[in-house]
C-alpha cells in the first residue's frame, strides 16, 4: 500500500472529530465556511506517515529555477478559484526547504513555518503566482521535502 494511500486509510479510520473549521474562505464578503473536520486528521495521518504540511507565507517561496513560464489564463482562473474557495489545504504547493529537517519534522501538520525557511518551488507555480496577485492571500499549505 502506498504511503498516501496509508495515510487516507488512516484518516478515514479516525474516531476523533474536530468541531473547527480548518478552512475558510477568503472573500470577505462571504461568510460561509468549508467545514471539512475529517480534513484536519488526513493532513494529521500524512504528517505521520512522514509529510510535512506546513503553513508557509507566500513571501518565504519562490519558483524553483527550473519551473516552467507561468500561463496568465492558468493564472487568472485560479484567482478566481482561490477568491471563491480557497482550497489551498486542497491543493498543497511543493517545495523543497532551505531548513533543518529535524526541526520541521518536530512541528505539527499545518503549523505555520519558521520564518528563516524558504522555499523552493517545484510544483505549484501557477498557484503562487496567483496567490502573490491576491493581496488577501497570505500563506498557503506546502508539503516540503529536503532538499539533498
Amino acid at each position: 500500500m502506498s504511503t498516501l494511500a496509508s495515510a487516507i486509510n488512516a484518516a478515514s479510520q479516525t474516531t476523533r472529530l474536530s468541531s473547527q473549521p480548518i478552512i475558510t474562505t477568503i472573500n470577505p464578503t462571504t461568510t460561509s465556511t468549508i467545514s471539512a473536520p475529517i480534513m484536519e486528521d488526513f493532513l494529521a495521518a500524512l504528517h505521520s506517515w512522514g509529510s510535512i504540511l506546513l503553513r508557509v507565507p507566500i513571501q518565504q517561496l519562490r519558483p524553483h529555477a527550473e519551473q516552467r513560464e507561468v500561463n496568465r489564463d492558468h493564472v487568472e482562473s485560479l484567482k478566481v478559484e482561490i477568491e471563491e474557495k480557497n482550497l489551498s489545504a486542497f491543493n498543497p504547493m511543493l517545495t523543497l526547504m532551505h531548513y533543518s529537517w529535524e526541526d520541521l519534522k518536530k512541528l505539527k501538520a499545518l503549523s505555520v513555518a519558521p520564518s528563516g525557511l524558504r522555499g523552493d518551488l517545484f510544483d505549484g507555480g501557477h498557484q503562487l503566482q496567483a496567490a502573490r496577485e491576491l493581496e488577501s492571500v497570505k500563506d498557503w499549505v506546502v508539503e516540503v521535502f529536503p532538499y539533498g
